[in-house]
């Protein structure tokens, strides 16, 4: 689910370290405790619709660029 509000997303987090707490798992409340630090840079998502698709996919590009000189190069794929 995408929320465009930061309350409500907010309040999805709240509800569901709130869950996960009740569950008898380290790993779930490790995760829990995780998200609620940075929840508040998770919910700026809801403000600042900023992702990082388009840099990602030019270092893709760029390593590619770089293994193939690199086969060129040597004759092999690293």
């Amino acid at each position: 689910m995408t929320y465009t509000s930061r309350t409500w997303a907010r309040k999805a987090i709240d509800e569901w370290c709130l869950l996960a707490k009740t569950i008898n798992h380290s790993v779930v409340h490790k995760f829990a405790n995780m998200l609620m630090k940075h929840s508040y840079g998770i919910l700026n998502h809801c403000d600042y619709k900023i992702h990082t698709s388009k840099p990602e996919g030019v270092n893709k590009i760029k390593t590619s660029k770089e293994k193939l000189m690199d086969f060129m190069t040597n004759g092999t794929f690293h």
